[in-house]
């Protein structure tokens, strides 16, 4: 019995060995990241590239920008507006005019790349920040922002205006304008289906 194990190691082993070697002809080469390297957390929940070649990787200890040598890592700063929303980014997406956009624990952040600044946007439920779990690009100009209340449908101008803060009512019963005059922002909350 033991001798069968033994043979079905030897086979099992050989079939990695194999396809190992498959994927290093094909091109394929991978490399762990990790915090010896620079990582700020080894849990990450998201990672996206930018534009610009950038490696993003949303932790549970700020947010990492890795340019294939180094990383850069983003956290909260107490009293500044400028820096993202959470220590906990949760996920990242990159829309379609190349802005990176960040859902943390506390809300959903806009990477200024210009100004290596955070433009944060809270959406607050009975007093608190409501999480940004998850983000998708619905059409040009409109997000779908998955939280534990809901999902809100974000729509939003070229250039973010400096208000950040809305107040969401009961989801699927509410919009919030929000903004400027002439560039609105709409959130509008929607029941979950179970």
């Amino acid at each position: 019995m033991k001798t069968k194990f033994n043979w079905i190691f030897i086979i099992l082993l050989c079939c990695l060995a194999f396809r190992t070697v498959a994927a290093e002809r094909n091109g394929l080469r991978f490399y762990h990241l990790g915090q010896e390297d620079g990582l700020s957390h080894s849990t990450v929940f998201s990672i996206n590239q930018d534009r610009k070649g950038y490696m993003w990787f949303a932790t549970s200890d700020g947010l990492n920008k890795f340019n294939g040598y180094n990383f850069t890592v983003y956290r909260h700063a107490y009293g500044d507006s400028t820096s993202i929303a959470s220590n906990t980014s949760r996920c990242i997406m990159v829309d379609g005019s190349g802005r990176v956009w960040v859902g943390t624990s506390e809300g959903l952040s806009l990477y200024d790349s210009d100004k290596e600044r955070f433009v944060n946007y809270y959406i607050s439920r009975k007093g608190k920040h409501v999480a940004v779990v998850n983000i998708v690009q619905m059409q040009r100009g409109k997000l779908l922002l998955g939280t534990p209340e809901g999902g809100f449908c974000l729509r939003y101008c070229a250039a973010p205006v400096p208000r950040r803060r809305i107040a969401a009512g009961h989801a699927g019963t509410e919009e919030c304008g929000y903004g400027a005059p002439g560039r609105p922002y709409l959130y509008r909350g929607f029941a979950r289906s179970v």
